[in-house]
């Protein structure tokens, strides 16, 4: 399916949110005549699939709407009926007109309006790209790949498919970003920061609010930033640093626990028994 652009493009149309304004040639309010008449597009709506009796029927939300269809004009007509005891207060005419302008979803998911088809390079294969944070909603849709789905939220797509799947992501991600400015990093470096952010099963951010402030050494949080913060803290705790990282060690003066840092070598002669040697 994702070599073949109309079945792609079908597919789009089930997903990306499509407003009224994306099928309208305008739409006019008319205060006097107290209605709105919404000029339709009928080379848009074959293209996005959607008729206008499916435009009239989300439009007919509430009793105090009356909506008729010109099909013959591609026009829909848009009247709010007075009430004679009104229960709370509605929409106006110059409300509702508003919101037909602006974001009035008829069709597809509201969160995925910026979804658009494109094509691999050098491949003839077709993908959707959406922009934005929720990815619950395309688990469900007919025709998606749920083993080929990525996303640069890594949190949400750690909830969806395992800390796992979420770091082999991020390295990647990562390392598409460092190549698209041409910047040649060993992977193996990417992936030790990865597993520092993931250690403990959960994404944790490379800085003071994460993986700075899950290290066990006071010392080592406050050579990152906020010194007086930690110090000041971890006084009235009464925390006691064991001087056992990198970090620390370093701040103190202290030998590293790295290589010949983390050995104990102890000098001496070993006592041996002395004996007489006897020549013949």
């Amino acid at each position: 399916m994702r070599y073949n652009k109309d079945k792609a493009f079908s597919i789009l149309n089930k997903i990306k949110g499509i407003s009224l304004g994306d099928v309208a040639t305008d739409i006019i309010l008319d205060a006097e005549g107290r209605k709105i008449i919404i000029d339709l597009n009928p080379q848009k709506l074959s293209k996005y699939d959607i008729s206008i009796e499916e435009i009239a029927k989300k439009i007919q939300t509430s009793k105090k709407l009356k909506v008729s269809l010109d099909k013959k004009n591609a026009q829909i007509i848009v009247e709010i009926t007075p009430e004679k005891t009104p229960k709370g207060r509605g929409l106006s005419l110059g409300e509702l007109h508003t919101k037909f302008r602006s974001s009035f979803i008829i069709k597809g998911i509201a969160d995925y309006v910026d979804a658009k088809l494109s094509k691999r390079d050098k491949v003839e294969e077709y993908y959707i790209v959406i922009a934005a944070q929720n990815m619950s909603n395309i688990l469900y849709q007919d025709g998606v790949d749920l083993s080929r789905i990525e996303s640069n939220n890594i949190r949400e797509f750690a909830k969806i498919y395992g800390i796992e799947a979420a770091r082999l992501l991020a390295i990647k991600e990562t390392l598409e970003v460092l190549d698209y400015y041409g910047l040649d990093v060993d992977p193996r470096h990417i992936a030790l920061a990865v597993d520092a952010q993931m250690w403990n099963g959960k994404v944790m951010a490379i800085g003071r609010y994460g993986l700075i402030r899950a290290k066990p050494s006071v010392i080592a949080r406050a050579a990152f930033e906020e010194v007086k913060k930690h110090i000041v803290a971890a006084a009235i705790s009464g925390e006691v640093d064991r001087i056992t990282g990198i970090a620390e060690s370093v701040v103190t003066g202290q030998t590293i626990p790295v290589g010949t840092g983390m050995v104990r070598v102890f000098y001496g002669v070993a006592k041996t028994s002395s004996k007489s040697v006897s020549r013949k």
